[in-house]
């Protein structure tokens, strides 16, 4: 399912946490680059990207844009891809006040499915994450894009986070579960080089819950939503039935995906490259006619291709054929990484079921054990 990924650069501030590519906004900067992405978009050759089966505006904070705004560049996207049938359109949203009318705009735009960044419900844990939002304002966000008809309401939650414990965790799905959302996300804290929260727990200024903590946690998450209807269908991902996020499935099936914008990343054909993380030089380049700058980042071969399957697909709970990577890049690139999962299977953090190779339980709470085996 190949997708097209367009960053938004922009945020009111930037979390703790947060290692993306992003810079303060301003109505006229906001209005800047709209226009240049919207050029971009539709100046570009695309070659023989295949149908896209999903469109996903991330960030930064594309909820500072306008349902105008947005709309503007989906109707960009259309002009210059094939979109398949039903596509998936997905805009990451801040729970802050939304704007008189900002819900029904996006659904008038072609909005489909938005992903609510809450992170967590309660304002210490949410100020330990340099987040300034009030949990109060979820509940009307999600009562506003219902009474739009948005399909699809996705919640991201954190876990391991500062202050965060076992019982902090149950309150936050709690309260989400008061929602009704169709998808949950429970990501695990991962500190970021350079970010402010990770030199702030090198200096031992802040704490981050152990191992085991941390293992409640995500523990506690999984057994409080599977038990209530949720697939747990990637280790951090929960949905009710059909409402798997179509974007990143794409990712960790290894599919093609377009990215649009400064620090957008392309995989296409198996060479992945990133625009330039930089606005102005972007706004320049498209402004004056010419394509934005875009790094090549790697060529993938045959065994870097079937080690990215691996370690993106092993993301999934039902994980990686086998018998397809071998039949799509060979034995020769196979078999000597399959060999490598060996221990881990041994272990029991891996298992078998015909051809397919996945994650055991325990292998889900110990999976970096497990990428690491295969990057090393």
């Amino acid at each position: 399912m190949p997708g097209i990924y367009i960053h938004i650069p922009f945020c009111t501030r930037k979390c703790a946490y947060c290692d993306f590519y992003s810079l303060p906004a301003s109505p006229h900067l906001l209005q800047r680059y709209t226009q240049a992405l919207v050029a971009d978009i539709r100046r570009r050759p695309h070659g023989s990207f295949p149908a896209a089966a999903s469109v996903y505006l991330g960030g930064g904070t594309p909820s500072l844009l306008s349902p105008a705004q947005v709309g503007a560049i989906l109707d960009a996207v259309a002009a210059s891809h094939d979109l398949l049938p039903g596509v998936e359109v997905s805009v990451e949203v801040n729970p802050a006040p939304l704007r008189a009318g900002f819900a029904r705009g996006l659904a008038a735009a072609g909005v489909t499915r938005v992903s609510l960044g809450v992170q967590t419900f309660q304002p210490a844990l949410l100020r330990g994450l340099g987040r300034r939002q009030r949990p109060e304002d979820v509940a009307p966000a999600v009562h506003q894009f219902r009474r739009a008809g948005i399909s699809s309401l996705g919640v991201d939650l954190v876990l391991g986070g500062p202050g965060m414990t076992t019982a902090s965790v149950a309150e936050d799905l709690r309260r989400t579960l008061e929602m009704a959302p169709e998808h949950v996300s429970a990501y695990l804290l991962a500190l970021e080089p350079g970010t402010p929260l990770a030199r702030a727990v090198a200096a031992g200024r802040v704490d981050l819950p152990g191992e085991d903590e941390e293992a409640s946690q995500y523990e506690t998450a999984r057994e409080v939503l599977t038990s209530v209807g949720y697939r747990h269908y990637e280790l951090s991902n929960f949905a009710l039935p059909g409402h798997a996020c179509r974007h990143n499935l794409g990712y960790w099936e290894g599919q093609d995906y377009l990215g649009y914008g400064p620090g957008a990343v392309s995989l296409v054909s198996g060479v992945r490259s990133m625009v330039r993380a930089d606005l102005y030089s972007y706004l320049r380049e498209v402004e004056a006619g010419r394509p934005p700058q875009r790094v090549v980042l790697e060529t993938l071969g045959a065994v870097d291709r079937v080690r990215e399957r691996l370690l993106m697909g092993l993301r999934l709970t039902e994980g990686v054929c086998a018998a397809q990577l071998e039949a799509e890049f060979g034995p020769e690139a196979t078999r000597p990484l399959l060999a490598v999962l060996q221990p881990a299977a041994a272990a029991g953090l891996l298992e078998y079921a015909g051809n397919r190779v996945r994650l055991t339980g325990r292998g889900q709470l110990l999976a970096n054990e497990v990428f690491r085996a295969l990057v090393g």
